[in-house]
């Protein structure tokens, strides 16, 4: 009996271990099925994120580089200029106008003749574009005067003051603030001041010679702060600068026949010039928009700017 016994559970024992070899043949060909179709799922989205990346990249490319009008301006007038230039850009789709300021006319003249290329010079003095225009740089007969400025007295923005007088400033009701008199501003506000008898000879007179009537401040940008400050009660500025630095309030003007006018002065770089960037019927077109369209015209007012012409 037991050997009956031996011989059935051995003869079980080879079924079943037959069967398990075959379980282990089949799940090793499902896996590996498995396997093959996971790593084709996977080439799959590879090629398709390769293709979705070269599709993007293509999409994404640039359109062709617009020709741009280099304007280099006088930094007095260049909140304006970058004004029209910004408007100009976005109403057509020719060129591109980029406007570099300039700090003084000295060293403008030096980097519009050796250094950098140009399409138009606008500049704060008739000498700077007459010599260029001697030196052929300009086109000929291009040369003209572009727009005026004007003197205006300020305040900071949360003062009190709300309006200032000739004879406020002669009876030196409020302590002011002025620019060097080495520049345009300063000049011209010690000539508006000398018709008042408040300047003469290098020297402050009347109510405003008196100790600490006047802080005299080394360019626009400390003028604007120290009235912004409260340092000082009010300031004569360019109208132009106004909105260039802000912090302030328009609270009186100074008569344009008590100072010498403030005039902005543009010529066209000559096409045949190396200085040319490229070309000047792409400056003139923009020069005829600044001078002709309503856009334009709207710009130059918001800054306090009255055109030349």
């Amino acid at each position: 009996m037991e050997g009956i016994l031996a011989r059935l559970m051995g003869s079980r024992g080879q079924r079943a271990s037959e069967e398990g070899a075959l379980s282990l043949k089949e799940q090793g060909a499902w896996g590996r099925g498995v396997f093959v179709a996971l790593l084709c799922c996977l080439l799959a989205l590879i090629l398709c994120s390769c293709s979705g990346v070269q599709e993007e990249e293509v999409a994404d490319e640039p359109d062709e580089q617009l020709p741009v009008v280099q304007v280099d301006c006088t930094a007095k007038l260049a909140g304006p200029v970058m004004d029209l230039a910004e408007t100009y850009n976005m109403a057509q789709d020719q060129v591109q106008v980029s406007v570099s300021a300039v700090k003084n006319e000295r060293s403008y003249r030096a980097k519009v003749t050796y250094e950098e290329v140009a399409d138009l010079v606008i500049a704060g003095d008739s000498s700077t574009v007459t010599t260029l225009e001697k030196e052929k740089i300009l086109a000929a007969g291009s040369s003209f005067a572009l727009a005026k400025d004007s003197l205006v007295i300020v305040a900071a923005e949360d003062s009190d003051i709300t309006g200032v007088s000739k004879k406020n400033l002669k009876a030196g009701k409020y302590t002011l603030c002025l620019d060097s008199d080495g520049s345009v501003v300063g000049d011209r506000a010690r000539q508006a001041l000398k018709s008042m008898g408040l300047y003469g000879k290098g020297a402050f007179k009347g109510a405003l010679a008196s100790e600490g009537a006047v802080t005299v401040a080394n360019g626009g940008a400390e003028v604007f702060r120290l009235v912004s400050e409260g340092q000082a009660d009010i300031a004569i500025v360019l109208a132009s600068s106004v909105n260039m630095y802000g912090g302030v309030k328009v609270v009186g003007s100074l008569a344009t026949d008590t100072y010498s006018p403030i005039r902005y002065y543009a010529g066209i770089i000559a096409d045949e010039s190396p200085d040319s960037a490229t070309g000047d019927e792409e400056a003139n077109a923009f020069v005829t928009w600044c001078l002709s369209d309503a856009d334009a015209q709207r710009i130059w007012k918001k800054w306090g700017i009255t055109l030349a012409a």
